[in-house]
């Protein structure tokens, strides 16, 4: 069960009246509850698979709700770090199966529009090329570190400035690591006030390029940056697989400058599984400040524990 599942009125009141009564009957909850029979031991049974209580005959016992929050959300993890591995192997495999799939071509295949460019230099002219032929759209860049920005963008922003006032939307994807230092911020400070939103991830893995409708581009070594040989990709396809994937990198980042509650970030990594100390470490904070801000957010919700914070915080979300 999603920790969403908690945002369902009826869930929660069962739940609530569990952790209040401890160990109370079925019987005794029928008679409390406004529900029929089926629907009592649906959201019984929901909430068992969950690991948030037992059903033993007609007796409910409640098991800690830290213990079932962190059941879930290791598991969710677990199966978001799954996808990652296997979409990573596949993007890691690409520029071979695509050098492969040419070779074996047939004359009803079709080609998948793939070009490996070798050298930095090269690399540079190529986007010049591909910018005459087919202007950007709407790029969007993961950057697993600030070398290429800091650089090569900052120095010719004024190169990319005209349009992106005309209209072209630039967006790009740091660690967050990389908003702590001030040479750092310095360098997003510089590219955001040229116009390119910026959004920071706890973790990004490799340099990603893509522009849904136009191309895409990663390196051939995944993981290397900056990349000594690229591949430019305009499969339709694969350029739409790859917009999916980055978008929804980008909808998990935190905007920056982040100028939403301080505590934002910190409840948002939580939820995620990750420990006071790992959240303080991905966010470059101290693990004090962590917990207090994690106090600062129960306050704000006028909760007294965890378990309540991340109730609201997601009921927060759906209003």
């Amino acid at each position: 069960m999603s920790v969403t599942a908690l945002t369902d009125d009826a869930v929660l009141t069962v739940l609530a009246t569990v952790y209040r009564m401890h160990s109370p009957s079925v019987s005794e909850l029928a008679g409390l509850q406004a529900l029929s029979t089926g629907r009592l031991d649906e959201i019984l049974a929901t909430l068992e698979d969950a690991g948030f209580l037992v059903v033993d005959g007609d007796t409910v016992r409640p098991t800690s709700p830290d213990l079932a929050f962190t059941s879930i959300a290791a598991s969710a993890l677990d199966a978001q770090t799954a996808a990652a591995r296997s979409l990573t192997a596949f993007l890691e495999a690409l520029p071979a199966l695509s050098r492969e799939w040419e070779t074996g071509l047939s004359g009803d295949d079709q080609p998948l529009s793939a070009e490996v460019i070798h050298g930095h230099r090269s690399q540079w002219e190529a986007w010049s090329r591909y910018a005459a032929s087919a202007p950007p759209r709407h790029p969007i860049n993961l950057y697993p570190d600030l070398t290429v920005l800091r650089d090569i963008i900052v120095p010719d922003l004024d190169a990319v400035r005209p349009a992106i006032q005309a209209g072209l939307v630039v967006r790009a994807v740091v660690p967050a690591a990389m908003a702590v230092d001030e040479e750092d911020r310095a360098t997003l400070d510089a590219i955001v006030g040229a116009g390119v939103a910026v959004r920071t991830l706890p973790h990004v893995p490799s340099w990603l390029y893509v522009d849904d409708g136009v191309l895409a581009a990663l390196p051939v070594t995944w993981g290397e940056h900056p990349p000594s040989s690229i591949m430019i990709v305009r499969h339709p396809t694969i350029v739409s697989a790859l917009a999916a994937l980055i978008e929804s990198r980008w909808r998990d980042g935190r905007p920056y400058p982040n100028t939403s509650s301080g505590w934002d970030p910190v409840l948002a990594l939580l939820a995620q599984g990750l420990s006071d100390a790992a959240v303080a470490q991905a966010l470059g904070l101290s693990v004090r400040t962590v917990q207090r801000r994690i106090g600062e957010a129960m306050d704000h919700y006028a909760v007294t524990s965890r378990f309540e914070l991340g109730g609201a915080v997601e009921r927060a979300k759906l209003s």
